[in-house]
C-alpha cells in the first residue's frame, strides 16, 4: 500500500519474545496497546482483531552432528510471522490458536526441508564441479575433456557437422619452472588457462587442462579456417601477456605451440582419431621450431 515504517515498529524485545514462541492474540485492535501507526494501518485494511504466531527455524551446524544449542549457541531464528485477521472484534479461542500453531509448525518444517534440499543440491553441484575441473587452473580436467569430446563426436556424427580440436603446449615449460620455481609456474599456467578460456567463448567450446603444461580446446561446429582463427587469436593474446621466460631458446617471453585437427565425425571412427591428428600436428609444430601452429 506504499506505507513505510521505522524499525521501531518491530523492536528487539518484540523479536526476542516471538523467537521464544510468544503468541500475539489481539481481540480488539482499537483497545490494544499497538503503536498508533499499526492501529491506523489495521483500520485501513478493515482489520479489527488479529492472531500472530511466529514461524521459527532451527539452525544446525553444517556437519549435522549436534545442534547449536548443544554448543551453547542460540539455535533458532525468526523466519516470519503467520497472522490471522478478523474483520470484527473477536475473542480468539484455544482451538484457533492451536490450529495456527500447527500451521506455523508445518510451514517451518516445509521451509527447513526446502533449505536442506537446496543445500544438498548446492553441495552436489560443487562436487560435480570439483570432479570435472582442474583444481589449479579451474578449466575442465582430462576426465571432463574425454567425456565431452566423445559426446560431441557422437552428436556431430549424427548432424554431420565439423569438430575441431586444438592441443596447446607451453614451450620449454620445464626450463621455466627450473628458472622461476614451481609456484611461479603455477601462476603461469593459470594465466594461460584464463586466456584460452577468454578466446574459446562460445557456450559449446571447452577448454581443458590436457596434461602438465598442455591444454586442449574442443570447438564444435568449427571448420579448419575457424580453428586457425582461434589459434591465431590465442597466439596474439599470449604474446600480449609478455610473461618473461629468459631461458627460452626461442623468445624472451612465454610462447605456445599448437596442433590443429578438424574432421566431420563418422560412426566408423572415434574421437581418438582426432586426438591423434592434433597430437601429430603439435609434434610437427615443435619440430619446426615451436611458437607456431600446424595442421
Amino acid at each position: 500500500m506504499g506505507a513505510t515504517y521505522s524499525a521501531d515498529v518491530f523492536s528487539q524485545d518484540c523479536h526476542d519474545a516471538y523467537i521464544k514462541g510468544k503468541i500475539g492474540a489481539i481481540d480488539d485492535i482499537e483497545a490494544s496497546d499497538l503503536i498508533p501507526c499499526l492501529v491506523e494501518f489495521s483500520r485501513q485494511l478493515g482489520i479489527k482483531a488479529k492472531l500472530i504466531v511466529p514461524i521459527v527455524q532451527d539452525i544446525y551446524p553444517s556437519d549435522g552432528t549436534q545442534t547449536w544449542a548443544d554448543m551453547g549457541v542460540s539455535s533458532s531464528y525468526l523466519w516470519g510471522l503467520l497472522i490471522a485477521h478478523h474483520c470484527s472484534p473477536h475473542t480468539w479461542q484455544s482451538w484457533e490458536i492451536k490450529l495456527l500453531q500447527q500451521l506455523s509448525l508445518q510451514i517451518a518444517i516445509a521451509i527447513q526441508q526446502s533449505q536442506l534440499y537446496e543445500q544438498v543440491q548446492s553441495a552436489n553441484r560443487h562436487l560435480a564441479y570439483l570432479a570435472s575441473h582442474d583444481g589449479l587452473t579451474q578449466v575442465a580436467n582430462r576426465r571432463r575433456f574425454d567425456t565431452y569430446l566423445q559426446r560431441e563426436w557422437g552428436r556431430l556424427a549424427r548432424e554431420q557437422g565439423p569438430l575441431s580440436l586444438i592441443l596447446c603446449d607451453i614451450d620449454y615449460f620445464k626450463l621455466y619452472n627450473d628458472t622461476y620455481g614451481h609456484p611461479t609456474g603455477d601462476v603461469c599456467l593459470v594465466r594461460i588457462a584464463q586466456v584460452l578460456d577468454q578466446v574459446a567463448k562460445r557456450p559449446a567450446d571447452l577448454v581443458a587442462r590436457y596434461g602438465g603444461e598442455e591444454f586442449a580446446l574442443v570447438l564444435p561446429q568449427t571448420n579448419q579456417s575457424g580453428a586457425i582463427q582461434v589459434a591465431e587469436t590465442i597466439q596474439a593474446a599470449i604474446a600480449q601477456l609478455q610473461i618473461p621466460h629468459e631461458t627460452s631458446p626461442i623468445a624472451q617471453h612465454i610462447t605456445l605451440s599448437l596442433g590443429i585437427a578438424c574432421a566431420i565425425p563418422t560412426p566408423e571412427k572415434s574421437a581418438q582419431s582426432l586426438i591423434e591428428q592434433a597430437d601429430q600436428a603439435l609434434y610437427i609444430a615443435k619440430q619446426q621450431g615451436r611458437d607456431r601452429y600446424c595442421l
